[in-house]
Order: structure tokens, then sequence, then C-alpha cells
């Protein structure tokens, strides 16, 4: 959403709530995000397919702005579960939720920040990965990321098979998908971080952790922004509710 708009659906609403918040403090980390998604597009928008080098250079100059986009869009959660609801980070909400929210709420969120962590900022030498992009039927831009030796271990494909196994009848397109990294994606993207004891799922502990060796793509820069307002919004209302 807009500035303008995030001024007056969630900060707006945050300060009836509690008039001390310091706004100022969301809306620039909020900021931050609008620009470099703007920088995404234009950068995604001037890609030559006819200059080798410009389009070498373009293309790693999107690379660069989609993961400086995760990692402020992290940054924005974490400042704002801190003002909202007095979370310092999103890890430390999800351990100790001060009310209920949906699963297809927190997975909005929790991609973000595993993304995040296991695959742009917490790697070392055990975890050398390759980074590109690939390009959706509408021709957005996906960050992809692909361990040098392009197999997953032994050791993760028994995990993944089991995880596959446990959510092939509720997670439909496990069905059709023929290799690891599609299974792993699939999963990455639709096991709920809460279990049905309202506690955090093993499952999804599991899956983060393989994200961490394999590698998957990432949202677009326009699904981040998606998933930065869906999770922000639904805080509001709840603490809408809750007041």
């Amino acid at each position: 959403m807009e500035l303008a708009d995030f001024q007056e659906k969630v900060i707006n609403q945050l300060k009836m709530i509690n008039p001390n918040i310091m706004e100022s403090r969301i809306l620039s980390h909020y900021e931050d995000l609008l620009y470099i998604a703007s920088l995404c597009d234009e950068i995604a928008a001037t890609i030559p397919n006819n200059l080798p080098s410009q389009k070498v250079k373009r293309e790693r100059q999107l690379i660069v702005m989609l993961k400086a986009l995760y990692m402020f869009a992290n940054i924005f959660i974490d400042v704002f579960l801190s003002e909202a609801v007095k979370k310092e980070s999103y890890n430390k909400f999800i351990n100790n939720m001060p009310f209920e929210i949906s699963n297809d709420v927190l997975l909005y969120a929790h991609r973000i920040v595993i993304y995040r962590n296991k695959i742009i900022a917490h790697h070392d030498k055990h975890k050398k990965r390759m980074y590109g992009f690939s390009v959706t039927a509408g021709g957005e831009k996906r960050l992809t990321t692909i361990p040098p030796q392009f197999i997953i271990s032994k050791k993760n494909i028994v995990e993944l098979n089991k995880l596959k196994n446990n959510y092939e009848s509720t997670i439909t397109e496990l069905s059709n998908a023929n290799n690891q990294f599609m299974q792993l994606q699939i999963l990455f993207n639709r096991i709920p971080p809460i279990g049905s004891d309202r506690e955090i799922n093993p499952d999804r502990k599991e899956i983060d952790k393989i994200v961490g060796h394999g590698g998957v793509e990432s949202m677009t820069y326009l699904e981040v922004l998606e998933a930065v307002n869906t999770f922000t919004m639904a805080i509001v209302e709840k603490l809408s509710q809750k007041d």
C-alpha cells in the first residue's frame, strides 16, 4: 500500500489503541521497503536483452535489491512488532503470541523471516550457494538460490520424503512434485508455523532447517510487500478487537 494508506490504515489505528506509539519509527522503515521495491521495479523493467554486458550488470543489481528487500522487510516486521505488541522480534512473537492468529497470516511473515535468516543472512562456508533469478509466466522475477552441488543431501531427502507423505493428503500439489527441489519449495510455502496443539510446528522447524541447505525461490518483490501488508493489517485488526 502507498505510504498515505499505511498511515491511515495502520498508524492511525495503532495510535487509537496506544497514543504513545513511536509512529515515525514504523513509518520510516515502511518507507524504506517501498523505496527498495520501487528500485526492484525500475531495474527489472530496464534489463536489456540485446546488450549482454549490460544485461548481466542489471541482473546482478536486481539480485542485490531482492536480497536487500528481504533484509529490510525482516527489519520492518521486527520494528512493527516491537512497537505494536512489545515483542522485539518475530521469533519472540511466535513463541509467545499475545493473541491467536491464523497460520495463513503467520506464514506471510514466517517465510520472509526464514528466507532472510536461513538463505540470505546466516550463511557460511558450509552453505555456499549460487544466486540468480527465475522469471514467472507474467515476467516477474524471483530470487533463486541453488547449493553448489545442485543436489539435496541424502539425509534431507529422507526428511523431505517423510514430510511429503505426511502432507500429501492436504497439500495436493505435492503429488505432482517430481523432484526434491519442487517438494522443498511447496513444503516451505505451505507447512504451517503453528501445530494443532497451538505450539510451534516441529515439521515447520524441519523444513526451515532443510531450506538452509537446499534453497528455494523467493517471493517476487510485490509478493513481499503483500505479505508484509497482510501480516501488519492482521495484527492491527487483532489489537483493535482486543481493545
